[in-house]
């Protein structure tokens, strides 16, 4: 059923246009990177390919399921054996398989094929449900787009304080906290490696039990609001 599912929230996002969309933008990058060195300008690179995911994912849960809404989709599904856990992570799912290919075509115009592909990989599915998963829980409580925008910066905040330690704005040990700063992690490591086991350790498994987290927020939110 997840398989079925997954392959149907694809079509739905090639049929609104979300795959045409991402690939714009992922041009659009990469038109920038191929143009412009990002030869001492690493730091860019990472920023986007840590943002990417995390920008295009709040966005396009919320379109998707705000549309649900208003065309009563999810007052139809819940009569259905469709479980809630199914629904969200086939949304989680279908749109980080659309943000993997976004995040390599952007790396490897810009840095060429030599980085690590398993950490990059890692750091986009990571920061990708990181994400959707938070932009499912502040997506269900409204019912229209102008009050989803209103709550995006309070779930997004939160997901990009890590850049401060990355810009040397701030140096806190508390960021480390944030699951998001992990993800941060495997996206600069896989461009300069990990110095210390315990970074490595950090990076891989310290998002896992975040995402189930989350998951389960995010399923006893479409419990309540549906």
């Amino acid at each position: 059923m997840l398989l079925n599912t997954i392959g149907w929230e694809l079509r739905l996002q090639i049929r609104y246009h979300i795959v045409t969309i991402t690939a714009l933008v992922t041009i659009s990058y990469a038109a920038i990177f191929y143009f412009l060195p990002m030869k001492g300008y690493e730091k860019i690179l990472i920023t986007l390919i840590f943002s990417d995911p995390a920008m295009l994912g709040f966005m396009f849960i919320g379109v998707l399921v705000l549309f649900e809404k208003g065309a009563n989709t999810i007052q139809a599904l819940v009569i259905t054996p469709l479980k809630p856990s199914v629904y969200i992570w086939a949304k989680a799912f279908s749109l980080t398989l659309i943000s993997i290919p976004a995040g390599f075509i952007m790396a490897i115009i810009a840095h060429g094929w030599d980085f690590n592909y398993l950490y990059l990989l890692l750091g986009i599915i990571y920061s990708s449900f990181l994400a959707l998963l938070i932009g499912y829980i502040g997506v269900s409580r409204v019912r229209t787009l102008n009050q989803y925008l209103m709550i995006l910066p309070f779930f997004l905040t939160p997901l990009i304080l890590p850049l401060l330690n990355f810009f040397h704005l701030t140096d806190s040990w508390l960021l480390y906290f944030i699951p998001t700063q992990a993800a941060l992690n495997l996206f600069e490591a896989a461009f300069t490696g990990f110095s210390q086991t315990g970074d490595i350790l950090y990076a891989v498994f310290y998002p896992v039990p975040w995402i189930w987290i989350l998951f389960i927020q995010a399923k006893k939110a479409f419990i309540k609001y549906n």
